[in-house]
């Protein structure tokens, strides 16, 4: 009676722990960042479905497999076997050459890995456009303020210029100096950016 107690005890714990470990897979599987965990011989042991479309790696056929013989990138292949020099890495996608992909990976248990990545090729979009944006739109400011910035230095420089004058040309010079320096500030770093 005592072993059936505690056989039953034990097939209820393990029970537990599937449903644990079934829910921990379909939560995983959900997230939209592709998701492998990695055995200390640097072989797939589990990936989620969006490490199917980011990194070209197939949940049913892949596991198994090290990941350096379906992901040859030398900079991730590097990044692979000494993760902690450097928290993350971008490198292009292995099944899309216009997609630039993060990977981060995490060390855990007995030296298995735990990689996920992203594609961040709109963020890279979006940053490169913010960047041209920036550097064109201070070029073309720069033009309309030199020719401000001339004339109002004429008009100061300008001895028969009416008193009720003065103060509101040195105001206007002064912002255009301003602006001048915003100008260039943004070029310096779009310059800095690039």
């Amino acid at each position: 009676r005592h072993l059936y107690q505690q056989k039953k005890i034990h097939n209820k714990r393990k029970k537990r722990t599937k449903d644990i470990l079934h829910r921990l897979k379909q939560n995983i599987s959900a997230l939209p960042d592709a998701t492998v965990l990695l055995n200390d011989m640097l072989e797939i042991e589990w990936s989620n479905s969006p490490a199917q479309y980011l990194l070209g790696i197939d949940p049913r056929h892949d596991v198994g497999q090290r990941i350096g013989n379906l992901i040859r990138d030398p900079q991730f292949l590097r990044y692979l076997i000494t993760p902690d020099k450097q928290t993350s890495i971008e490198i292009e996608s292995p099944i899309d050459n216009n997609s630039t992909i993060h990977i981060q990976i995490v060390r855990f248990g007995h030296n298995q890995r735990l990689l996920t990545a992203r594609n961040v090729s709109d963020t890279k979009q979006l940053q490169e456009s913010l960047k041209n944006f920036v550097a064109n739109a201070s070029h073309e400011l720069r033009s309309p303020l030199t020719v401000l910035s001339g004339y109002l230095d004429g008009l100061a420089d300008d001895p028969d210029i009416p008193g009720d004058w003065v103060q509101p040309v040195s105001q206007m010079r002064e912002q255009a100096q301003r602006m001048n320096r915003i100008v260039a500030e943004l070029l310096e770093l779009s310059r800095l950016e690039s």
